[in-house]
């Protein structure tokens, strides 16, 4: 019969059905499990003088050097071949080591003329298929007065070689070179070190964006006065939400964090959509340049993290400007390779604990490590990844219901009945 048919005084109850039986058996195990994982982002953050002193640089006198050290390479307009620019103690933490050179046989003046609008941060490492297309979008911008700072962290393809060549073309394209590979949190911050526009834009080098881009953030920058302005973007290969503004609109204070938490089970934590004002950068960069390497995930989770709480208004832009690509390199690793799979799940899970311990440093300096409202939100998405990580090296059903305990989103459910569903073939 059905199931829950009567017959006569008895009810027949049908046996579970698997998907029941399989939540059923981990629902106890995954609430543990959370608590877990919860319990050790506090154990982290409750030893806070140990693991700053061990993990972070707080050395006021280096970044004093640091400051006099970028203005004086600023005003010298990028020249001094063999210059260095120092973002903490070798030490204490992690160096950011920097060379600047240019391509061209004629250094830009130390004071532009017209001033420079817009900054434009670029790493680059491993791109070289795609820094043509990105580099021909930027120097296409309507709005001529710009600067592009190309961050060359130490790649091993012909993606600099490429940059070199459009630097000998266009005399506003500076190149700065990383001495070691430093990732995509402080190379951005390096590259920012040495803007001298009004406003950053960053742009990651496999991606491009419209020509009309800096023209039309700047004017609703200069328009609104806000330290920031989100605009609309497009994203090919790339399955991850990312917020879309609806019109043109201004938020301030708390309503901020709908830019990046817009709704409960949606987070957007992503830079390249926005146009930032110098002076919010600078300000960000001071805190986030004191977190020692290697930051290797989630980047833009801490940094969005900072800027979030240093920002009182935003402004949106509904167009659609930027062009995010998910470049094979970059896209989701198949199951194909089980071990291989569960070593990297194994990494980037330490990987979110060094930037766990990153987000309550930046917290406790910001002084919203007690009160910040956003700082719970932040680290509730950390927690969340972790369990999605522990998930692909191992008891992945256990581990993903886990995650629903700490946030709750239809996209776990999903990702389970899939599993579930392939015999376990499809990991997500």
């Amino acid at each position: 019969g059905q199931r829950g048919d009567k017959v006569g005084d008895f009810a027949i109850q049908a046996p579970p059905s698997p998907l029941e039986r399989t939540l059923s058996q981990t629902k106890l195990e995954s609430s543990h499990t959370a608590q877990k994982v919860e319990s050790s982002f506090k154990k982290a953050d409750s030893s806070k003088s140990q693991s700053d002193s061990k993990i972070f640089t707080q050395n006021a006198k280096n970044l004093s050097k640091l400051q006099a050290e970028a203005v004086e390479m600023r005003n010298r307009g990028f020249q001094g071949a063999g210059a260095g620019i120092y973002l903490g103690d070798n030490e204490q933490a992690r160096a950011v080591e920097s060379t600047i050179y240019r391509s061209s046989a004629t250094p830009p003046s130390p004071k532009p003329s017209p001033q420079v609008k817009v900054s434009i941060v670029v790493p680059v490492f491993n791109t070289q298929p795609y820094i043509t297309r990105c580099l021909d979008s930027l120097i296409s911008q309507s709005l001529r007065d710009i600067e592009i700072i190309i961050v060359d962290d130490c790649g091993s393809d012909g993606a600099m070689s490429i940059a070199q060549e459009f630097a000998a073309r266009d005399p506003r394209i500076h190149i700065l070179r990383n001495l070691k590979n430093l990732g995509l949190l402080h190379t951005r911050c390096a590259g920012a070190t040495m803007a001298r526009g009004e406003y950053i834009l960053y742009v990651d080098s496999d991606d491009y964006i419209k020509p009309n881009l800096c023209e039309l953030c700047y004017e609703r920058a200069r328009e609104s006065k806000a330290d920031m302005v989100v605009f609309g973007s497009e994203c090919r290969g790339f399955y991850r939400y990312v917020y879309q503004p609806k019109g043109s609109r201004i938020y301030t204070g708390s309503a901020l964090s709908k830019l990046i938490f817009p709704a409960r089970s949606k987070f957007s934590p992503y830079l390249w959509n926005k146009l930032y004002k110098r002076e919010l950068i600078a300000k960000a960069d001071s805190i986030i340049s004191r977190v020692a390497g290697p930051i290797t995930l989630a980047e833009d989770v801490l940094k969005a993290f900072v800027l979030l709480h240093l920002s009182h208004t935003a402004a949106t832009l509904p167009e659609k400007l930027y062009t995010y690509c998910a470049n094979a390199s970059s896209s989701t690793s198949s199951c194909k390779d089980r071990a291989q799979s569960r070593a990297k799940a194994l990494e980037d899970i330490r990987a979110y604990g060094r930037v766990a311990q990153a987000l309550a440093f930046c917290a406790r300096e910001l002084g919203a490590y007690e009160s910040c409202k956003f700082y719970d939100k932040f680290d509730r998405v950390l927690r969340y990844l972790v369990l999605c990580k522990r998930a692909q090296a191992g008891g992945y059903i256990s581990n993903m219901w886990a995650s629903l305990f700490v946030w709750f989103r239809i996209e776990s459910l999903a990702k389970i009945t899939l599993y579930i569903l392939s015999f376990g073939k499809i990991i997500r």
